[in-house]
């Protein structure tokens, strides 16, 4: 039975997720619950599970949509009534 391996992606490797947040900010999601929790991997090195991020960015596009869908179905209604 083979076990997949779920590869870890370290910090400078988000970019190319098109993740581009200082640690700082990374840290403050993260305590926040807005952002999967790092791995330690050593003393100055930090990484995430690839499953993790890959989950975090299609809840962002999922929220995207949801917003634009919202966002068209009450818009007009919305702005004509403010008026």
């Amino acid at each position: 039975m083979s076990e997949q391996i779920d590869p870890i992606v370290i910090y400078a490797q988000l970019p190319a997720f098109g993740i581009h947040y200082s640690k700082t900010s990374l840290w403050r999601m993260e305590k926040a619950d807005r952002f999967p929790r790092r791995i330690h991997l050593s003393v100055s090195k930090i990484g995430w599970r690839k499953s993790e991020l890959k989950a975090w960015l299609d809840s962002r596009d999922a929220e995207r949509v949801n917003r634009q869908a919202a966002g068209r179905s009450g818009g007009i209604e919305a702005n004509t009534a403010a008026r």
